[in-house]
């Protein structure tokens, strides 16, 4: 697959990767910061940071941002760990400035982060009624303990104060943890020069003291007529040799398109035991080690029989080679979907940016597609045995 890119890195470390030239007139582009929960200082600050980076910046505050990104027809798209501006071609120079605006000066204003903090207060409270929340909260504590990534993205949000968002943004939204990609008619050499003096960091380091995993069961008040099961344990990161295989695993095991994988087609299909039924470890591996799991929902009087189904299905897996038309048919679907994550303007400049992000080069995706054709059954296996483990598992049951 033909992607080829350019890249600029510049003293202070940013990287700006240009995409292919996408087909439509609409420029892109994407910022990923390296910070998020596994970085934050304090539990909820990126969250917060997302939801208010657009809430003032450079010469406009809020409500003029509104008003100008509406009249320039920009979408933009913020988190904690970066955002993505998409324009057309002609509101280039915008996209552009509002970019360096939210990298070197956005405003936190005060009256938004107090807005916005009481709307993630409520959001939390109102979710304590919910089932499904509840255990998806209890099920992540149980697997990542007191590592950030086992607590709620909303921290606490009467303790995140203004100055923590500032701060969190001074630290992280930094030249040394930054990658931006571009698609479209962006004067790239504009952009680096307007960031040549933008100074460096030293920010907090990832945190990498994850928890020895132990198999338990957590029991949670639940729905009278249903159950809802999460089954898991750590998982692996981005950059893991056998993460192309655990690609190709998920999709045999537990997200195969149309129900055909293992686990939808014996348990929801065959047997009719659950309502839905999905297994994956890929998808959660990023620069911190993300997590298996296993997520099933059923009629309370089903639940044990599709627990031991479960249990019996993700063995075999660890145990008994795939069979080559399982692997083929996962394969081919990879490899034929891959095409989609690159339509768009803003699919491309993504794409260049997490790939450098990752460290995975801008080569990557011709690689990609090698990597996936590659795996055979052997592989399969073996990183089976290796990354799930059945015997571990931490389930959570309502």
């Amino acid at each position: 697959m033909q992607f080829d890119c350019e890249t600029i890195t510049l003293a202070n470390g940013l990287r700006i990767v240009r995409a292919p030239e996408p087909a439509s007139d609409i420029v892109a582009l994407r910022v990923i910061v390296d910070a998020g929960q596994g970085r934050e200082p304090k539990p909820g600050v990126s969250h917060l940071v997302g939801r208010t980076l657009a809430c003032g910046a450079g010469a406009y505050d809020e409500e003029q941002l509104t008003d100008a990104l509406e009249r320039h027809g920009i979408a933009l798209e913020t988190s904690g760990v970066g955002f993505g501006v998409k324009a057309l071609g002609e509101d280039a120079t915008f996209a552009t400035q509002l970019t360096l605006d939210l990298l070197r000066n956005p405003h936190f204003e005060a009256e938004a982060v107090t807005r916005e903090r009481e709307l993630a207060r409520a959001d939390l409270q109102a979710e304590s009624d919910l089932v499904r929340a509840r255990a998806t909260r209890s099920f992540l504590r149980a697997i990542y303990g007191d590592h950030p990534l086992g607590g709620d993205p909303r921290g606490v949000p009467e303790d995140i104060s203004r100055r923590d968002l500032l701060d969190y943004h001074a630290a992280f939204f930094a030249p040394n943890e930054t990658v931006i990609g571009v698609a479209g008619r962006i004067d790239v050499d504009r952009l680096a020069h307007a960031l040549e003096d933008w100074p460096r960091t030293k920010a907090p380091p990832r945190r990498r003291d994850y928890p020895i995993p132990v198999a338990r069961t957590i029991e949670l008040e639940g729905e009278a007529e249903q159950s809802h099961l999460f089954f898991g344990h750590l998982g692996v990161d981005r950059l893991n040799p056998q993460w192309h295989a655990l690609r190709v695993l998920d999709h045999v095991l537990g997200t195969g398109p149309g129900f055909t994988d293992r686990l939808s087609r014996r348990i929801r299909d065959e047997l009719g035991l659950v309502y839905n039924v999905s297994a994956s470890i890929s998808p959660t591996a990023g620069r911190s080690r993300g997590l298996f799991q296993m997520v099933m929902s059923c009629a309370r009087e089903e639940a044990e029989r599709a627990i031991h189904e479960a249990l019996a299905t993700l063995r075999e897996i660890c145990t008994t080679p795939v069979t080559h038309e399982e692997i083929e048919a996962a394969k081919t679907f990879l490899a034929s979907s891959y095409v989609f994550d690159f339509v768009s303007a803003e699919d491309m400049a993504m794409a260049a940016a997490a790939h450098l992000h990752f460290d995975l080069g801008v080569d990557y995706p011709r690689r990609y597609l090698a990597a996936v054709a590659a795996v055979d059954s052997m592989d399969l296996l073996s990183a089976a045995q290796q990354h799930l483990h059945p015997d571990a598992l931490i389930l959570v049951r309502t």
